[in-house]
């Protein structure tokens, strides 16, 4: 299923993204998407204020396939104005335990498309339901499933620990850590 997004002659019943010159000073071209380039799938997550998609970006010759999160609903300037500074926070990320920011579309309507990496294997809560029947670990368990379950479990632990250090170190606050938000 492929969403159209609109173009700006094509927004009139809905207002474009406001963006104060604060932003913009930091937004660079680096970051910047347009419209043209992005194409939104289906819907992969939804969450208390927005919306993730699956989309297809197109930069240059290559296609590729990313997450594209948005606000959703009712809003106000002030989440438009979070969402974008937590956007430029997320480019200078540099950990292979955090997602980085690929990029941000600003003319496809009255929110901005925040573009992310696509995780293939979704989040670590649909790993685990996925899995549950053999990471449970029965009394009856073989002691090697036993040592390759935690081993597992805990590589996941560890990668979350890592990033959420990194996280501290760039004086970021996660505010939602939660298996549902670990790719």
């Amino acid at each position: 299923m492929e969403l159209n997004i609109p173009r700006y002659s094509q927004l009139t019943a809905c207002r474009t993204v406001s963006v104060s010159s604060e932003h913009l000073d930091v937004l660079s071209n680096d970051i910047i998407v347009t419209s043209n380039n992005l194409k939104l799938m289906e819907t992969i997550g939804k969450g208390e204020y927005g919306l993730v998609y699956k989309g297809q970006l197109m930069m240059k010759s290559k296609s590729r396939i990313v997450a594209v999160k948005t606000l959703k609903g009712q809003f106000e300037q002030s989440d438009v104005d979070s969402l974008l500074e937590e956007s430029i926070k997320m480019f200078r990320f540099n950990h292979p335990n955090v997602l980085g920011l690929l990029g941000v579309c600003l003319d496809a309507g009255p929110s901005p498309y925040i573009i992310l990496p696509y995780m293939e294997n979704g989040s670590l809560l649909n790993w685990l339901k996925r899995e549950r029947n053999r990471i449970v670990i029965e009394e009856t368990s073989a002691e090697d499933e036993v040592v390759d379950v935690k081993r597992e479990l805990l590589s996941a632990c560890h990668q979350i620990a890592k990033g959420m250090e990194y996280l501290s170190t760039r004086k970021f606050i996660h505010r939602d850590l939660a298996a549902r938000n670990c790719m």
